[in-house]
């Protein structure tokens, strides 16, 4: 069996803002289940046009923040076990989809490779996309159990795992490749009290974005 890992580099100012920081050839990363990418999850944005409203996804790679985007996609071959635990994993997030948020205090974190997780605040709801990953992987033995997911950017993470490289170049050029479709029933729902939260924030946000 095989999943597949995305890395991603988008051109927002949210991810511009990132990697001035990291220095890393890539912003964004994503697991997915099937070669066409149609079940990609990661944690992002929730808006396309918020980068302040994030949390648990199930990613469209051909719309937002992702239409100008490069990547590298790469493959991994797993047993049974650990797919049916990855895959469990994620049902799991999707049904509770609403008590996640994105980890901006970890992200903070991460630049100084400080855990304000560990040391301020236990946030087992908020994560951000290369702490979940590892997290995912960590769960089905597939990444060192020695290492804290909070301390890791997306680019970090393929020098833990065996992978190999499927594809680097534009994004596009990946979809179009695999004549990737849209699953017409995915969709994020934002639930009316996290709308009512954002909704001062997503006014004085729209014009900066």
């Amino acid at each position: 069996m095989r999943i597949y890992i995305l890395l991603i580099q988008t051109t927002s100012r949210m991810t511009q803002f990132i990697q001035h920081y990291t220095k890393d050839p890539y912003n964004h990363i994503s697991i997915a289940f099937d070669e066409k990418l149609q079940y990609t999850y990661s944690f992002g944005r929730m808006k396309s046009d918020n980068p302040f409203m994030g949390g648990f996804v199930h990613e469209q790679l051909n719309k937002g923040v992702f239409e100008d985007a490069i990547c590298k996609v790469v493959s991994l071959d797993i047993n049974p076990s650990q797919y049916e635990i990855l895959h469990q994993r994620i049902e799991k997030m999707q049904e509770e989809q609403t008590k996640y948020s994105y980890n901006f205090i970890g992200l903070f974190g991460l630049h100084y490779n400080f855990d304000l997780n560990k040391r301020y605040i236990k946030r087992e709801y908020s994560l951000f996309c290369s702490q979940f990953v590892a997290s995912l992987l960590q769960e089905a033995e597939l990444f060192p159990q020695s290492l804290l997911p909070q301390l890791l950017k997306p680019a970090d993470i393929l020098d833990y795992v065996e992978a190999k490289t499927e594809y680097e170049g534009k994004l596009s050029g990946y979809l179009q490749r695999i004549d990737f479709q849209e699953l017409q029933n995915v969709h994020n729902s934002i639930s009316l009290r996290r709308q009512i939260i954002y909704f001062p924030i997503d006014l004085l946000l729209r014009g900066l974005i």
